[in-house]
């Protein structure tokens, strides 16, 4: 967000993009000089979440081939040499005795860098949208940083990134009267079981608050029982980070969207996230700079004291709301 506010506009969805994908290289132990690397593979890997093209299939082929090669070669380097990464420890766990094989290391790694990645860069945007349709949200969270938590879950109810679930019928099955023979392909709603009435009281309110009540419901958006998401904790972790940062560098206050965010342009169907979401830093002294330099004829120095003093006025305004 520094860089964001600094330039005095960026796209929030750009600006997030590559942090899921950085968080899971700097827990696998990936070095900083092939982190670009393992972000191109997670951009063209992205797409098997949705539909995708012929080039994008040719793209993803290529890359899951590279991918693999990367992997095995840091899992030979940790067995020879363990580190403090998830990997070495990952060689390390046993239980009752088992180990994991080669192949299972190299699946779940695999896993984490394609699986994390999209799936939180989509979650994020759409989390980014929702409060920015919701500011009061904002206004409370940076008052009370420690409301990040409950803040997430509910951006992962109202507006979440994944809301349908392919599975394929291993059986023949009726769906509303309508009988669906054994191979069918069917969509699972997901995001509607964040949204009844009967367990939410009021699902179509965005209210942060719910998940810091007694007795809130659980969420499903992560899966359930063996089938629950292995990557929630970090998913949750990255998430938190994020839209606390964000509300503290003024997201919502001095940081405001330029588009209408009534009309979205969605990126997918499957892995939903917004296309962009266009922002400009606004201060109430701007137009003040801005009448003054203009009429000097010092535009060039107006977009530096813009930069400087937003960092400036972000910074102060962080160290405030992270008083006591």
């Amino acid at each position: 967000m520094s860089d964001l506010v600094a330039a005095g506009a960026g796209d929030l969805v750009e600006t997030f993009a590559t942090v899921p994908i950085t968080v899971i290289c700097r827990l696998l132990g990936v070095p900083d000089d092939e982190v670009d690397d393992f972000v191109a593979y997670g951009d063209a890997l992205s797409p098997v979440f949705g539909f995708m093209e012929p080039d994008q299939i040719a793209r993803a082929e290529t890359a899951v081939v590279d991918l693999m090669v990367d992997v095995e070669r840091m899992i030979a380097a940790r067995a020879d040499q363990r580190g403090g990464d998830l990997i070495s420890a990952l060689l390390d766990a046993e239980e009752a005795g088992d180990r994991l094989t080669h192949e299972e290391v190299v699946t779940m790694v695999g896993n984490l860098i394609v699986g994390g990645h999209d799936t939180t860069a989509s979650q994020i945007g759409c989390s980014l949208l929702a409060l920015l349709r919701h500011p009061d949200a904002l206004d409370d969270l940076r008052a009370d940083p420690s409301l990040a938590g409950a803040v997430v879950n509910e951006t992962i109810r109202f507006e979440p990134s994944i809301s349908v679930v392919p599975r394929t019928l291993v059986e023949p099955v009726e769906i509303g009267g309508v009988e669906r023979p054994a191979g069918s392909m069917v969509f699972l709603s997901s995001a509607s079981t964040s949204r009844q009435a009967d367990v939410w009281g009021d699902p179509d309110v965005f209210r942060p608050t719910r998940f810091t009540e007694s007795g809130a419901p659980k969420l499903l958006s992560f899966g359930s029982g063996q089938h629950y998401c292995l990557g929630a904790a970090l998913a949750r972790m990255t998430l938190e980070e994020v839209v606390r940062g964000a509300a503290l560098a003024g997201l919502g206050d001095t940081i405001v969207p330029t588009a209408s965010l009534d009309v979205v342009e969605w990126r997918s169907v499957l892995g939903r996230s917004p296309a962009s979401l266009p922002v400009v830093v606004q201060y109430p002294w701007a137009s003040l700079l801005v009448s003054d330099t203009m009429s000097n004829g010092h535009a060039g120095g107006w977009r530096w004291t813009q930069g400087a003093a937003a960092s400036s006025w972000a910074a102060t305004r962080m160290r405030r709301s992270s008083r006591p």
